[in-house]
């Protein structure tokens, strides 16, 4: 949000832009931070630097939730639970187990629409894989009736779910907000042709990349940045390919490039789940079009700072994800391929290829000022088909969620504004 406030920026330590008000607790440019936020009993204004014109949809996030001054300790916070709704914290709460929360006496239902508060207590358990998550949810024993999840089904679960009526009943499927795809590396050699990525994107096999993941429940096709639950979505084929891929077809657009065949290309993913399997089945393609690929594992737990890093340079093509912050074409395009407020001297940021067109820009501030939210995001669909053609993005596939719930769990839903996650505003116990 500072980045939108009416506040002047300065440069940092790697020659970005950033807000000369440095947050809350070191006071660094308070002043100006009080002429762009003042309040006036319960009257907030905000001024920002141009209209935020889904300023709307950021508002409804947790983050804009009101916290108050003598209980907000900074980072010391972090596992200290304020409540301002049906329930509280009781006692604490441990991250790497969980915590549980009861009534709060202080809340009225009738002062709150929104959250119908159904159960008495939560119980929020972490610390469990996926597989041991399913397999107390599929056995259903009394502990674990009352229970909903927030982790995606496993493949391995697929056929249960799909075979099993009771089962079936029982399980939310919906489109997640995040999106699977590849981001062609600007300033590699081989990318920085514009046919080159153009015979990279034809030549991809989004078939082999969805059946690796575990079929349709898991995952299907795109060729869109904005997901099929985003209103910036549109049915595109940027290049006419079938999602199978054409690697005859890529093959003679590399051709065209120029370049001596096989090309050499090193693509790096990141290391979890399928995703070696399924890279590896993009790679398949790849190579009958006329690439010599090298596939780049990187460890999970380092993976998007790697690949952001300026050492990543010789890379020529990225894995990615990434899903909408709320239900807009903004928080996607707008976010990953403006590439004024992602490159710096310390890399990409989440503009992972280091994609950056004046045209591109120029549309993304003339989309973000559009009043009409539905003309709004039409504009949004444009822009991702326009970098779709120029190969500065190749979407592979919507990711699914999968949600199964205990047998006496009742009014389970998902929600957008949630991601697409069970509101747990909604559930009640049977």
């Amino acid at each position: 949000m500072l980045l939108y406030l009416d506040i002047p920026t300065k440069k940092d330590a790697t020659g970005g832009d950033v807000p000369a008000y440095a947050g809350p607790y070191s006071k660094e440019g308070q002043d100006l931070y009080d002429k762009a936020v003042s309040c006036t009993g319960r009257q907030l204004t905000l001024r920002f630097k141009a209209p935020w014109t889904d300023f709307n949809l950021a508002a409804t996030y947790p983050a804009y939730a009101p916290v108050r001054a003598d209980l907000d300790k900074g980072a010391a916070s972090t596992m200290s639970i304020f409540s301002n709704g049906p329930y509280q914290l009781e006692g604490s709460f441990d991250p790497a187990t969980g915590g549980t929360f009861v009534r709060n006496p202080a809340w009225s239902p009738t002062s709150d629409r929104v959250r119908k508060a159904g159960p008495d207590r939560i119980v929020y358990t972490l610390g469990l894989t996926p597989e041991e998550i399913y397999a107390r949810l599929l056995a259903d024993k009394p502990a674990d009736q009352a229970a909903v999840t927030s982790v995606s089904a496993p493949p391995s679960v697929f056929g249960q779910l799909s075979a099993q009526t009771e089962l079936r009943e029982r399980t939310l499927r919906t489109t997640a907000p995040y999106v699977d795809y590849l981001a062609p590396n600007y300033r590699s050699k081989v990318f920085a042709n514009e046919k080159a990525r153009q015979a990279f994107a034809i030549a991809t096999d989004r078939d082999a990349y969805v059946q690796a993941h575990g079929g349709p429940m898991a995952l299907t096709p795109t060729f869109s940045m904005c997901n099929k639950g985003l209103p910036c979505y549109r049915e595109t084929n940027p290049f006419g390919a079938p999602t199978a891929g054409d690697p005859e077809r890529a093959k003679a657009v590399l051709t065209e490039a120029g370049l001596t065949q096989p090309v050499p290309i090193t693509v790096a993913y990141r290391d979890w789940g399928n995703l070696p399997a399924a890279m590896a089945a993009l790679a398949t393609g790849w190579e009958k079009a006329g690439f010599d690929v090298t596939l780049q594992a990187i460890a999970s737990s380092g993976y998007f700072a790697a690949i952001r890093s300026p050492g990543s340079a010789t890379v020529d093509a990225f894995w990615a994800y990434w899903g909408a912050d709320w239900p807009s074409g903004s928080t996607v395009i707008g976010t990953v391929f403006d590439g004024r407020v992602n490159i710096t001297a310390a890399g990409s940021g989440s503009d992972f290829g280091y994609f950056n067109d004046d045209t591109v820009n120029k549309k993304i501030d003339e989309t973000a000022l559009l009043t009409d939210p539905a003309a709004r995001e039409r504009a949004w669909g444009d822009l991702d088909e326009l970098i779709a053609k120029q190969g500065g993005h190749v979407a592979l596939a919507d990711q699914q969620f999968v949600f199964l719930h205990g047998s006496r769990i009742a009014g389970a839903s998902t929600n957008a504004l949630l991601g697409g996650f069970i509101d747990l505003a909604t559930v009640t116990v049977r």
